[in-house]
Protein backbone atom coordinates (compact mmCIF):
# COMPACT_ATOMS: atom_id res chain seq x y z
CA UNK A 1 0.00 0.00 0.00
CA UNK A 2 2.47 2.48 0.65
CA UNK A 3 4.82 1.77 -2.02
CA UNK A 4 1.11 2.25 -4.38
CA UNK A 5 0.72 5.90 -2.95
CA UNK A 6 4.50 6.45 -3.74
CA UNK A 7 3.80 5.63 -7.40
CA UNK A 8 1.04 7.55 -7.47
CA UNK A 9 2.29 10.55 -6.38
CA UNK A 10 5.33 10.41 -8.48
CA UNK A 11 2.84 9.74 -11.19
CA UNK A 12 0.89 13.28 -9.86
CA UNK A 13 4.13 14.94 -10.13
CA UNK A 14 5.06 13.94 -13.52
CA UNK A 15 1.74 14.68 -14.85
CA UNK A 16 2.17 18.42 -13.42
CA UNK A 17 5.47 18.63 -14.93
CA UNK A 18 4.42 17.59 -18.40
CA UNK A 19 1.26 20.00 -18.29
CA UNK A 20 3.82 22.66 -17.48
CA UNK A 21 6.12 22.30 -20.53
CA UNK A 22 3.43 21.88 -22.24
CA UNK A 23 2.04 25.17 -21.56
CA UNK A 24 5.25 27.17 -21.40
CA UNK A 25 5.72 25.82 -25.31
CA UNK A 26 1.94 26.14 -25.98
CA UNK A 27 2.59 30.03 -25.00
CA UNK A 28 5.86 30.52 -26.74
CA UNK A 29 8.08 30.89 -23.34
CA UNK A 30 10.15 27.56 -24.46
CA UNK A 31 11.30 26.22 -27.80
CA UNK A 32 9.49 23.16 -28.68
CA UNK A 33 11.92 20.29 -29.65
CA UNK A 34 9.39 18.72 -31.94
CA UNK A 35 8.78 22.05 -33.88
CA UNK A 36 10.88 22.57 -36.49
CA UNK A 37 12.56 26.01 -35.83
CA UNK A 38 12.12 29.16 -38.40
CA UNK A 39 15.46 30.14 -40.22
CA UNK A 40 16.02 33.77 -38.92
CA UNK A 41 16.34 36.01 -42.20
CA UNK A 42 17.86 39.46 -42.74
CA UNK A 43 17.08 41.69 -45.59
CA UNK A 44 19.15 44.41 -47.95
CA UNK A 45 17.76 47.11 -46.14
CA UNK A 46 18.58 46.26 -42.73
CA UNK A 47 22.23 45.74 -43.67
CA UNK A 48 22.57 49.31 -45.55
CA UNK A 49 21.13 50.44 -42.09
CA UNK A 50 23.78 48.72 -40.14
CA UNK A 51 26.38 50.25 -42.43
CA UNK A 52 25.14 53.79 -41.91
CA UNK A 53 26.28 53.42 -38.61
CA UNK A 54 29.81 53.14 -39.72
CA UNK A 55 30.36 56.00 -41.83
CA UNK A 56 32.38 58.06 -39.02
CA UNK A 57 34.70 55.01 -38.21
CA UNK A 58 35.76 54.32 -41.79
CA UNK A 59 37.57 57.17 -42.52
CA UNK A 60 42.03 57.96 -42.23
CA UNK A 61 43.20 60.55 -41.38
CA UNK A 62 46.51 62.16 -42.36
CA UNK A 63 48.86 65.25 -40.78
CA UNK A 64 50.66 66.61 -43.50
CA UNK A 65 53.57 69.28 -42.72
CA UNK A 66 54.60 71.24 -46.03
CA UNK A 67 56.87 73.78 -47.42
CA UNK A 68 56.09 76.27 -50.79
CA UNK A 69 57.93 78.08 -51.99
CA UNK A 70 56.99 81.57 -53.25
CA UNK A 71 58.75 83.80 -56.02
CA UNK A 72 58.37 87.97 -56.40
CA UNK A 73 54.78 88.27 -57.65
CA UNK A 74 53.01 85.17 -56.40
CA UNK A 75 51.56 86.61 -53.16
CA UNK A 76 51.26 89.70 -51.80
CA UNK A 77 53.57 90.27 -49.07
CA UNK A 78 55.12 94.04 -48.68
CA UNK A 79 58.75 93.31 -47.27
CA UNK A 80 59.67 90.04 -48.73
CA UNK A 81 60.00 89.83 -52.57
CA UNK A 82 60.31 85.65 -52.08
CA UNK A 83 60.01 83.22 -49.21
CA UNK A 84 58.73 79.84 -48.24
CA UNK A 85 55.76 79.09 -46.01
CA UNK A 86 55.67 75.93 -43.85
CA UNK A 87 51.98 74.97 -43.02
CA UNK A 88 50.34 71.96 -41.59
CA UNK A 89 47.36 70.17 -43.48
CA UNK A 90 44.42 67.84 -42.20
CA UNK A 91 43.57 65.09 -45.07
CA UNK A 92 40.54 62.80 -44.27
CA UNK A 93 39.96 59.94 -47.02
CA UNK A 94 36.99 57.65 -46.68
CA UNK A 95 34.22 55.91 -48.68
CA UNK A 96 31.36 57.38 -49.36
CA UNK A 97 28.50 55.10 -47.55
CA UNK A 98 25.89 56.24 -49.55
CA UNK A 99 27.28 54.31 -52.02
CA UNK A 100 27.73 50.86 -50.81
CA UNK A 101 25.32 48.34 -52.13
CA UNK A 102 24.03 45.09 -50.43
CA UNK A 103 23.01 41.84 -52.27
CA UNK A 104 21.17 39.38 -50.04
CA UNK A 105 20.57 35.84 -51.41
CA UNK A 106 17.94 34.17 -48.87
CA UNK A 107 18.48 30.36 -47.67
CA UNK A 108 17.16 28.04 -49.84
CA UNK A 109 17.07 23.87 -50.05
CA UNK A 110 19.91 23.56 -47.50
CA UNK A 111 21.91 25.93 -48.60
CA UNK A 112 23.19 28.91 -46.73
CA UNK A 113 22.15 32.42 -47.47
CA UNK A 114 24.52 34.71 -48.50
CA UNK A 115 25.04 38.88 -48.23
CA UNK A 116 26.99 40.19 -50.40
CA UNK A 117 28.58 43.90 -49.64
CA UNK A 118 29.78 46.26 -52.29
CA UNK A 119 32.20 48.85 -51.02
CA UNK A 120 33.61 51.62 -53.70
CA UNK A 121 36.72 52.86 -53.41
CA UNK A 122 37.31 55.41 -51.07
CA UNK A 123 38.26 59.00 -52.20
CA UNK A 124 39.77 62.23 -50.01
CA UNK A 125 36.87 64.00 -48.57
CA UNK A 126 38.93 67.12 -46.98
CA UNK A 127 42.14 69.02 -47.20
CA UNK A 128 42.45 71.57 -44.09
CA UNK A 129 44.81 73.28 -43.28
CA UNK A 130 45.55 75.11 -40.40
CA UNK A 131 45.88 79.07 -40.02
CA UNK A 132 47.50 79.21 -37.24
CA UNK A 133 50.06 76.62 -38.79
CA UNK A 134 51.59 78.78 -41.21
CA UNK A 135 55.13 80.26 -40.57
CA UNK A 136 57.07 82.28 -42.92
CA UNK A 137 60.47 82.39 -43.90
CA UNK A 138 62.77 84.73 -45.92
CA UNK A 139 65.65 83.13 -48.52
CA UNK A 140 67.88 82.51 -45.71
CA UNK A 141 65.51 80.52 -43.24
CA UNK A 142 64.93 83.42 -41.13
CA UNK A 143 61.49 83.23 -39.40
CA UNK A 144 59.41 86.60 -39.83
CA UNK A 145 55.59 87.33 -38.96
CA UNK A 146 52.99 87.58 -41.46
CA UNK A 147 51.60 91.15 -41.39
CA UNK A 148 48.18 92.86 -42.00
CA UNK A 149 49.64 92.80 -45.82
CA UNK A 150 50.06 89.34 -45.95
CA UNK A 151 47.06 88.10 -48.52
CA UNK A 152 46.76 84.66 -45.77
CA UNK A 153 43.73 83.32 -48.13
CA UNK A 154 46.01 82.87 -50.93
CA UNK A 155 48.82 81.63 -49.20
CA UNK A 156 45.97 78.89 -47.62
CA UNK A 157 45.09 78.32 -51.39
CA UNK A 158 48.43 77.43 -51.99
CA UNK A 159 49.20 75.63 -49.12
CA UNK A 160 46.05 73.19 -50.21
CA UNK A 161 47.35 72.49 -53.49
CA UNK A 162 50.76 71.81 -52.64
CA UNK A 163 49.23 69.55 -50.10
CA UNK A 164 46.97 67.54 -52.20
CA UNK A 165 49.95 67.51 -55.13
CA UNK A 166 52.40 65.81 -52.74
CA UNK A 167 51.01 63.84 -49.91
CA UNK A 168 51.32 60.44 -49.41
CA UNK A 169 47.64 59.52 -51.33
CA UNK A 170 48.56 55.98 -52.35
CA UNK A 171 49.19 55.44 -49.11
CA UNK A 172 46.36 57.25 -47.44
CA UNK A 173 43.73 55.71 -49.44
CA UNK A 174 45.18 51.99 -49.06
CA UNK A 175 44.90 52.81 -45.55
CA UNK A 176 41.24 54.28 -45.49
CA UNK A 177 39.72 51.49 -47.74
CA UNK A 178 41.65 48.47 -45.00
CA UNK A 179 39.77 51.05 -42.11
CA UNK A 180 36.35 50.71 -44.05
CA UNK A 181 36.58 47.05 -44.88
CA UNK A 182 37.11 45.98 -41.37
CA UNK A 183 34.42 48.52 -39.57
CA UNK A 184 31.56 47.25 -42.13
CA UNK A 185 31.90 43.58 -41.64
CA UNK A 186 31.94 43.97 -37.97
CA UNK A 187 28.89 46.40 -38.40
CA UNK A 188 27.30 43.40 -40.64
CA UNK A 189 28.72 40.41 -38.71
CA UNK A 190 26.87 41.96 -35.74
CA UNK A 191 23.29 41.92 -37.02
CA UNK A 192 23.69 38.40 -39.36
CA UNK A 193 21.65 35.56 -38.21
CA UNK A 194 23.12 32.13 -38.35
CA UNK A 195 23.15 30.44 -41.66
CA UNK A 196 24.38 33.07 -43.61
CA UNK A 197 27.81 34.14 -44.89
CA UNK A 198 29.48 37.29 -45.71
CA UNK A 199 31.39 38.39 -49.07
CA UNK A 200 32.93 41.91 -49.11
CA UNK A 201 33.89 43.34 -52.75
Amino acid sequence: MKFKNILIALLTILLILALGAGYLMLTGHVANPFEKQKQATITAEEVEQQITKAADLSTAKLTYKGIVNFTEGQIKYITQNSFNMMYTADIVAGVDMTKVTVDVVQPANGNPGKVVVNVPKPTIQSVTIDPDSLEFYDQKWALFNKTANTDVQEALKAAEADARANFGKKELIATAQEQADEVIRGFVQSVLPNGYELEMN
